[in-house]
């Protein structure tokens, strides 16, 4: 690892005057010679840079930036930045092989500010390398000729600075404090920790719900996210004392100590309270927690897991824990989507830092784990909004130097500026007062501060720059000596010292973003709560220093790997803490590599609140230029690049005098507050900073492929399984990204890409789900999309989406035991779901047999088993016998398997007649050769039969003309065949006639009809067979939606009749003609009254109330769930119920208004003729009393 290979991992500026190091070093002179410039412009010269303990593995590197000054040998003139040119060559001693990267804020050819140097393979010891630069003397803010580089003139002067880069990827901000920490504002209950499931007993008030809300649903960890209806949920009602409660079971008690609840807005209490028990009585029960509807969440992108856990703030071992809803309000009843607990302390132990996975940040008090956004308690401005785009999160790779900024560092800054600028980089004015040897900074001229050694070493000129250096012990007497303090951290820094060091070496400052991306392992590692820059809780210790290293090049640290409780009264040796037996905690360094993140000196980024997020490090322009204001020698970034506000500024990592806590990675106490708006200028004793740079975004795209063999090469692709099922979705990994250590990310999303969620435990290349799923729910079907990203020091790589199509398999069998009585429709098993899917069905273990329908999504379909089904060898099995069913979408069968117990009844055991049955049992019809049997049952005093008639006769039809709708559904006949009458004759018959029914049974009249719609409740549903979308079928009628066949003379007019103008088949279940709406409609005995009004339609939609129709009495049956009764009220509600059957196209005229008749010429005993002979409805017969 890189800290292993810290062995005094020093950085020292290098100049022309100034060259010695033991790291960092230009070996020999920087110089350009007469002979070194062609055409009169372009010089060509050597730097030969070498430096220790440098390394590159599969994670990541160090480096050089090496930036040059030159200055013009006459009094008065001052440093200027070289730029450097495009053209670069790299040789490395020994053949290894470099790389570079030219630093440009301006996108101008030739006008490079720096170059970072690193290795290109893996490797580490001493780098050797040289570099050969090119530079147009006549560029640049002092413009050079060829004449004074060959009198000598010019001088050059070589810094660099060790780096570190910091890969591009995923990490993770924050952890799970509160206050201003980042983190979430509220924890989620992980699945793994959830203690509640189906597997349970529940109870509620009464014991009592509607089936499809039961309260298992509460807990069945679907993450159904339709936040405005009650699917997978429990549904209450807003009556009072209601209450949902879980039992974990005897002996099995649960010390939950936080729970959390998802509901859907509109359905949440006012208030409401959680209980706990031993004893279902309650006499043990104790009040845990009382809440408001404000403690619901029901705006989270996720409602599973769970994502605003609340705590228990004394939690006991209960076997009951129940939720009381005390007070609705104007709620419409509680609906618990989701209901979580755990008996873990979150506060401890959950991870609530946010995953940082792109460019950009936002802020939110918004429940769930969102990526990508923080929160903190410190303001608005922190739950709100987004950071610019161009603020630096961590996530895109940069450069930070390795260590903080060291005095002789900042000296040798100093001695590159004016005196003017000078003035301004250490005490202004106050500076004038100092004397040769005195010390610069703090408010002891005569001694130390806090360990600062540096001094003025020359300030005799009034106008010239004057001289600094490092003298920390005064004693050895000189200079810049060893014992003089230079490698020690510079403190006394100020955010506008910062920004003009950034900007006069070509950096930039770093934001507190990229402080913790410093600190942080990579994704998929989770930070530990309270952790240090070493990534453990190792709590820090400070040392001593050892005797007789004080202020050297030398000077180390014994016993300790944190310079922090002001043990050691200011900041010590950059890098002190690292040793060749070091381990990662000992030297106190960052995953990285980077070192001193915590304690020794606070050190200055810039904050993400409303004034630091200004900040726009991560674009190319907001580097330094190379240049400082020529007289202040303040930056000249301007200040919607680099903000100079000091509420912009934090302090982060601790310091000498810092506790525990100012050192934990992700402490913010004072990022914010510790500079007033003008008080940037404000010196510390325990501050610095560290600079650093942004490298390009690399990016490649990963292709993913589906278990179908689609990849996402050329964009998003899907694929569709069933809900159950399991599924492997694989990513390749881009060839520039193989042989370098990289990690995979995984993400879903359930609402269509809006928002991703990280998969935990998905890193990686396959991505095995398991049981997905999508059920109780009316959609057909859920669009889960899926995406990966890999992460390594060379680059990125993110892939398109894909699309897993997760079917609601669901199928709704309405009988898991019945009776067969060979045909009984009622009985029959009935089928719904979502997807059209193919039932089959087997007996024992013959082979699979479709039924004789698909089942279409939305509708309900019945499958009536015969004797036949069940014959195994050469005869029928009677008794309790099995059917067993699957679902097919296509081709492909679905998961599930249903197994309906059917008791098959024997042929011989039905004895009874049709006069002489009791009702409630079935009789068999031998008036065709195929015997009928038929079931009846008992409706108030009358005795039904329990399905539709299907005796054969001459003229009468099957649906569509298909045998197995008469099967199911019974025959349709016209009423001369129903009422058993001569066709054409147009003699009434009397009410009650027994028609086509069996012996003993007749034609129902209107009145007995109108009979068992009172006895029904005037409720459509309890009539109907359970296969309709309203159905109830309470009074086990067991009405089928059948259908008729219809006439009308014209196709042209239409009326607001329940049949308006068409012709043929029309009205079944599942019929796809345009304007059908599944109806049963039947025949009544009863015969229309001579005084029967009956309407025609009109263009204006207007009645004429003057034609007489003898039109028979009907009932039909609505998909709405009404009866409709065409004798049932006056003429005015009847023609605007039901209206006319059938419109002809003759048209007369009567005061001004157009009538449409009945019949052509107006002839209505031709139009009772059409409707008694050319309409086919069902027959439904009634016992005689």
């Amino acid at each position: 690892m890189k800290y292993m290979r810290l062995i005094y991992g020093i950085v020292f500026l290098l100049s022309g005057f100034v060259l010695q190091a033991n790291n960092v070093r230009v070996v020999g002179d920087v110089r350009v010679l007469p002979s070194q410039i062609s055409g009169g412009k372009i010089a060509s010269f050597d730097v030969q840079l070498e430096w220790d303990n440098s390394w590159r593995d599969e994670v990541n590197y160090d480096a050089v930036y090496l930036f040059l000054k030159y200055r013009y040998n006459e009094s008065g003139e001052v440093w200027h930045h070289l730029y450097l040119g495009d053209q670069v060559e790299l040789e490395g001693a020994g053949g290894e092989e470099y790389e570079y990267h030219l630093l440009n804020s301006s996108g101008q050819e030739d006008r490079n500010e720096g170059i970072l140097v690193w290795r290109k393979d893996e490797g580490d010891g001493t780098s050797s390398v040289r570099l050969t630069l090119t530079w147009d003397i006549t560029s640049g803010d002092r413009k050079l000729d060829f004449a004074a580089f060959n009198r000598g003139r010019v001088f050059l002067s070589a810094m660099g600075l060790e780096m570190v880069y910091v890969p591009q990827g995923a990490f993770r901000a924050g952890d799970s404090q509160t206050g201003s920490h980042f983190h979430h504002k509220y924890m989620s209950i992980p699945k793994a920790w959830d203690v509640t499931g189906e597997q349970y007993r529940f109870l509620t008030k009464n014991n009592t719900f509607n089936p499809a809300y039961p309260p298992q649903f509460a807990v069945n960890r679907m993450n159904d996210i339709d936040r405005k209806t009650a699917t997978n949920a429990w549904l209450g009602d807003d009556s009072a004392d209601q209450f949902w409660c879980i039992d974990f079971g005897a002996g099995s008690s649960k010390t939950v100590q936080y729970f959390a609840i998802e509901g859907i807005p509109g359905y949440v209490p006012e208030e409401w309270e959680l209980w706990g028990k031993n004893d279902e009585t309650g006499i043990d029960e104790e009040l845990l927690y009382k809440g408001t509807g404000d403690e619901w969440s029901t705006t989270a992108h996720q409602v599973y897991p769970a994502t605003m856990a609340l705590r228990i703030s004394k939690p006991h071992a209960y076997r009951f824990y129940e939720l009381r809803f005390t007070k609705m309000g104007t709620a419409k009843g509680p609906v618990l989507k989701t209901v979580a607990m755990c008996e873990k302390d979150l506060q401890k132990e959950y991870d609530n830092s946010v995953l940082i996975t792109e460019e950009q940040v936002h802020f939110t008090a918004q429940s769930g784990l969102l990526l990508n956004h923080l929160y903190t308690d410190e303001g608005e401005d922190m739950q709100t909004g987004s950071a610019s785009v161009s603020y630096p999160t961590g996530y895109q790779g940069f450069f930070a130097m390795k260590h903080e900024i060291s005095q002789e560092q900042y000296v040798t800054f100093l001695n590159h500026l004016s005196l003017s600028q000078q003035l301004m980089r250490t005490q202004g004015v106050k500076m004038l007062n100092l004397r040769a040897g005195q010390y610069v900074f703090g408010n002891t001229p005569n001694q130390p501060s806090a360990r600062n050694g540096i001094v003025v070493k020359d300030c005799s000129s009034t106008t010239d720059p004057w001289v600094f250096a490092c003298d920390l012990d005064k004693e050895n007497g000189g200079y810049n000596l060893n014992g003089d303090g230079q490698t020690i951290a510079c403190n006394f820094l100020t955010p506008l010292d910062m920004l003009a060091y950034a900007d006069w070496a070509g950096l930039r400052p770093l934001s507190e973003l990229e402080y913790e991306k410093m600190c942080r392992r990579p994704y998929p590692e989770v930070p530990k709560q309270k952790e240090f820059a070493w990534n453990t809780t190792d709590l820090p210790k400070s040392g001593t220093l050892a005797i007789g290293s004080e202020g050297t090049q030398e000077e180390s640290v014994t016993g300790g790997n944190a310079n922090m409780g002001n043990v050691l009264s200011g900041p010590v040796r950059c890098g002190a803490f690292a040793t060749g037996r070091s381990s990662q905690t000992d030297a106190g360094a960052g995953y990285w590599g980077i070192l001193d993140l915590g304690g020794n000196l606070a050190e200055l980024y810039y904050n993400i609140r409303t004034a630091g997020r200004v900040f726009a490090g991560a674009s190319r322009d907001a580097h330094g230029n190379g240049k400082l204001h020529s007289q202040t020698g303040d930056s000249d970034v301007p200040a919607n690049l680099w903000p100079i506000n000091g509420s912009a500024f934090a302090l982060r990592g601790g310091s000498f005098k810092s506790g525990r806590q100012e050192l934990e990675t992700s402490d913010r106490s004072r990022s914010t507050g510790v500079y007033a708006a003008g008080s940037v200028q404000v010196r510390m004793e325990d501050v610095t900073f560290r600079l650093g740079c942004t490298m390009e975004l690399k990016r490649y795209a990963n292709v993913l492929t589906l278990g179908n063999g689609l990849t996402t090469a050329a964009g998003s692709v899907a694929d569709t399984l069933w809900t159950g099922e399991d599924y492997v979705i694989h990513s390749d990994v881009p060839e520039v990204m193989q042989g370098v250590y990289h990690t995979f990310a995984w993400f879903y999303s359930g609402d269509n890409g809006s928002t991703w969620d990280v998969i935990e435990g998905a890193t990686g290349a396959d991505l095995s789900l398991k049981n997905l799923r999508h059920l109780n729910v009316g959609a057909a079907y859920k669009d889960y999309r899926y995406r990966c990203e890999i992460y390594s020091c060379v680059a990125d790589a993110k892939s398109n989406p894909v699309i897993l199509r997760v079917m609601n398999n669901t199928v709704t069998v309405t009988h898991a035991s019945m009776q067969s009585n060979i045909s009984n429709p009622d009985l029959g098993i009935s089928f719904s779901s979502p997807n059209l899917i193919v039932p089959k069905w087997r007996f024992r273990d013959k082979a699979w047999e479709e039924v004789t329908f698909t089942v279409t999504a939305g509708k309900s379909y019945v499958h009536v088993p015969v004797f036949e089904d069940f014959e195994y060898g050469d005869q029928v099995q009677t008794g309790r016998q099995p059917l067993e069913f699957s679902y097919y979408y296509g081709t492909y069968q679905c998961p599930p398997r249903d197994t309906v117990w059917v008791e098959v009844l024997p042929e011989s055991g039905i004895t009874e007649s049709p006069a002489t049955v009791t009702c409630g049992r079935p009789f068999m019809d031998t008036r065709n050769e195929r015997r009928m049997i038929y079931n009846t049952v008992k409706i108030g005093e009358q005795c039904w039969m329990s399905e539709n008639l299907n005796y054969a006769v001459e003229g009468s039809k099957c649906y569509n003309n298909d045998s197995l709708n008469c099967e199911k559904y019974g025959r349709l006949y016209n009423w001369f065949q129903a009422l058993g009458r001569t066709a054409g004759t147009t003699v009434e018959v009397d009410e009650g006639v027994q028609g086509i029914c069996p012996d003993g049974w007749h034609v129902p009249t209107q009145a007995e009809w109108q009979t068992l719609n009172t006895t029904a409740g005037a409720d459509g549903k309890a009539v109907k067979s359970p296969y309709w979308d309203k159905a109830g079928n309470a009074t086990g009628f067991g009405a089928l939606a059948g259908g008729g066949y219809f006439y009308s003379y014209s196709s042209s007019y239409s009326t607001a009749a329940g049949i308006n103008s068409r012709t043929g088949f029309y009205d079944m279940t599942g019929d796809t003609k345009s304007g059908s709406a599944p109806r049963g409609w039947w025949w009544t005995s009863t015969s229309c009254p001579n005084d029967r009004y009956w309407a025609t339609e009109y263009y204006a939609y207007q009645y004429n109330y003057n034609h007489t129709a003898h039109i028979p009495f009907y009932v039909r049956l609505d998909a709405s769930g009404r009866l409709l009764f065409n004798g049932e009220a006056s003429w005015r509600t009847y023609g605007y119920v039901t209206n006319s059957v059938f419109v002809s196209n003759y048209l007369t005229s009567s005061n001004n208004n157009s009538y449409y008749h009945l019949a052509g010429n107006n002839d209505n005993a031709t139009a009772l003729l059409r409707m008694r002979k050319e309409f086919y409805m069902s027959v439904r017969c009634i016992k005689n009393e």
